[in-house]
C-alpha cells in the first residue's frame, strides 16, 4: 500500500553514477510480485480486461475491519477508485528508471508481465507499458547486431530471452487509425439504379466520405483541437475545417467463426431459449442480421422492423429503438458492430465484457485495440493525443525489433505510396517542427516519442535518406537546430525562474530574521 507513495519520493532524474541493475534485484522481484498479482487478479492472463480497475491488489493483504481501514487510509492519502492503476503506473515509471540508467540490463526478466498488461483497457498503462519495451527492444537490438550477418534475420530464441511481448498485439498498435465501413452482402447491391438511385448512392457516399476528409495518416491533424474547444470557440476562428470524430466511433469487426463454434452452432440453437438469448435464424444474409444477433433478449434492442424466421410466421415488433450493438452473417463472415452511441459512453472494459464471449480468442485483441482507440478518438483531445502516443510506442518498440525488410512489410508497406507530406518519417518530424499552415499544439512528452521514433527508423538505411529529408540536416535553420535553440530558450527561462525564485527566498529569509 505504500510502495506507490515511497516511489514517488525517489527523484526523477538519476541522481547518481550509471548503476548496475543486479544491486536492484531485490525492488525487480518486488515489482514482479506486485505485476503478478495485478494481472492475475483483473485476469489479463487470460485475455482482455473485462472488469474495472479498484484498489484489489492495494488491499489484498488487509481483511474484514482492517481492510476498511486501510481502504479509508487510501482515500486519505489521494487514491482515486482505480488505486491499483496509480500502483501498476509507479512501477512502470521506476522499472523504466532503472533501465534506463543501469547496466547489466539482461537480469530484467519481467516482459511476460508487460505482454499481460498490454491487455488492459487503460491507456495510461498501455502507454507506460510500451514505453518501458523500448528500452527492452534497445537491448534486443544491440544484442541482435552483435553476430555478423544477423542483423535482417530474428533471431526467436533471443527474442524470448529479452522481449517476451507478443509482436502481433504491438503490431496491431502501430497500424493506422482506421475508419470502420459496415460490411455489405453483395445480394442488396444492386447492379443498374435508378437517376434516383444514383442520387441516393451520392449522398450516402458523401455521408460515407464526408468524415473521411481526414487521413488516419496525418498524425498532425489528431492533435488538432476540435471545434467545441473552449479556446476555438472563444476566437470563433473556423478556418481549419476539423474531422466529425464521431464517425470514427463505430467499431465493425468481421471474422470467421473458429471451427469448434461453427460444429455447436445448433447445440447453441437448442439450447437459446433456456438461456435467454434470442433464436438464430438458419439463414445467412441481409435477413439475419436481427435474428442472429447473440446479444441476451433482456439487453438487446432491435429495429421496430419484423422478422421473417425460418418457419415462415413473423416475430413481434420491438420498440422502435436503434439496435447498439448487433451480429450478423455476411457470407461466411460474422460481421459484429459496436455503434458510435456504444464506444461513447460505455468503458471499454464494459463493452469487452459483453462481447468477447462470442469472438474468437484470436480476434479479441484485435476488437480491444479498435475499441481502445475508437473511444479515445471519440472522447477529447488529450485522449486522441494519448492513443497517438501509443502508436508511436509501438511503431518504435517494432523498429527496434524488426529486421528492416520484415518492418516494411508488416508496417511501412503502405507508407510509400502515400504523398511525401505524409510519410511516417515526414509526419514524425512535422510533430516537432510544424510545417507552415499546419499549427498544432504537440505536447512535450508527445514530441519527445516521436523524436524516438525517428531516431528507431533512421536504423534503416532505405528510411535514412527520407529521415535526413525531414529533419533538413545539411542546413542550419533544420529541425535539429530548431529544436537545440528552442532547448537553450527553455533552459534560460528555467533558470531565469530560478534565480528568481532564490532570490525571494533569500530576502524573505533576511526580512524573517
Amino acid at each position: 500500500m505504500e510502495l506507490p507513495d515511497f516511489l514517488a519520493t525517489f527523484p526523477t532524474l538519476w541522481p547518481f553514477p550509471r548503476g548496475d541493475l543486479y544491486h536492484w534485484i531485490p525492488v525487480l522481484n518486488r515489482f514482479d510480485h506486485v505485476l503478478d498479482r495485478f494481472t492475475h487478479e483483473y485476469g489479463l492472463r487470460d485475455g482482455p480486461q473485462t472488469q474495472p480497475i479498484a484498489r484489489r491488489v492495494l488491499l489484498m493483504d488487509h481483511q474484514g475491519s482492517d481492510k476498511r481501514a486501510a481502504d479509508e487510509e487510501l482515500s486519505r492519502r489521494g487514491y482515486g477508485e482505480d488505486g491499483d492503476r496509480q500502483l501498476i503506473e509507479a512501477v512502470l515509471r521506476f522499472s523504466r528508471l532503472l533501465l534506463n540508467h543501469c547496466g547489466n540490463r539482461s537480469v530484467y526478466a519481467s516482459s511476460s508481465h508487460l505482454n499481460a498488461l498490454l491487455n488492459s483497457t487503460d491507456r495510461s498503462i498501455v502507454h507506460l507499458t510500451l514505453r518501458l519495451g523500448v528500452c527492452l527492444a534497445q537491448r534486443y537490438h544491440t544484442s541482435r547486431a552483435r553476430p555478423v550477418g544477423s542483423v535482417n534475420q530474428l533471431n526467436m530464441a533471443l527474442l524470448a530471452t529479452h522481449y517476451s511481448i507478443s509482436l502481433d498485439r504491438v503490431q496491431k498498435l502501430a497500424i493506422p487509425f482506421t475508419r470502420s465501413t459496415p460490411a455489405v452482402d453483395s445480394a442488396t447491391v444492386t447492379t443498374t439504379p435508378t437517376t434516383k438511385g444514383k442520387e441516393r448512392a451520392a449522398s450516402s457516399a458523401d455521408c460515407l466520405t464526408s468524415p473521411a476528409r481526414f487521413n488516419a495518416n496525418d498524425l498532425a491533424a489528431i492533435i488538432q483541437r476540435s471545434p467545441d474547444d473552449a479556446d476555438a470557440s472563444a476566437s470563433g476562428s473556423e478556418e481549419t475545417p476539423h474531422p466529425d470524430w464521431r464517425a470514427w466511433a463505430e467499431v465493425v469487426l468481421t471474422y470467421y467463426p473458429a471451427p469448434s463454434e461453427s460444429t455447436s452452432v445448433e447445440t447453441k440453437r437448442n439450447g437459446a431459449s433456456a438461456t435467454g438469448m434470442a433464436p438464430a435464424s438458419p439463414h445467412a444474409g441481409p435477413t439475419a442480421r436481427a435474428a442472429d444477433s447473440w446479444q441476451p433478449a433482456s439487453r438487446r434492442k432491435l429495429p421496430a422492423t419484423e422478422r421473417t424466421v425460418s418457419t415462415g410466421t413473423k416475430a413481434p415488433t420491438t420498440p422502435t429503438t436503434p439496435e447498439l450493438v448487433h451480429e450478423h452473417r455476411v457470407g461466411l463472415m460474422r460481421v459484429l458492430t459496436v455503434h458510435a452511441d456504444v464506444v461513447a459512453s460505455t468503458p471499454v472494459w464494459k463493452t469487452m465484457a459483453a462481447v468477447s464471449a462470442d469472438v474468437p480468442s484470436d480476434t479479441r485483441y484485435e476488437l480491444l485495440s479498435r475499441l481502445r482507440v475508437a473511444s479515445a478518438l471519440v472522447e477529447s483531445d488529450q485522449t486522441r493525443q494519448e492513443i497517438l502516443g501509443i502508436r508511436i510506442l509501438a511503431i518504435t518498440n517494432l523498429a527496434y525489433i524488426y529486421p528492416e525488410p520484415m518492418f516494411h512489410q508488416k508496417v511501412l508497406q503502405q507508407d510509400t505510396d502515400e504523398p511525401r507530406r505524409l510519410q511516417l518519417a515526414h509526419q514524425l518530424v512535422e510533430l516537432v517542427h510544424p510545417s507552415a499552415g499546419h499549427e498544432h499544439d504537440a505536447p512535450r512528452w508527445l514530441q519527445t516519442l516521436a523524436l524516438g521514433a525517428v531516431e528507431a527508423l533512421a536504423k534503416y538505411r532505405a528510411k535514412a535518406t527520407d529521415v535526413s529529408t525531414a529533419l533538413n540536416i545539411n542546413v542550419n535553420h533544420g529541425v535539429l537546430f530548431y529544436i537545440l535553440r528552442k532547448a537553450i530558450r527553455d533552459e534560460k527561462i528555467i533558470l531565469t525562474t530560478w534565480r528568481e525564485l532564490k532570490e525571494r527566498r533569500m530576502k524573505a529569509g533576511k526580512a524573517q530574521k
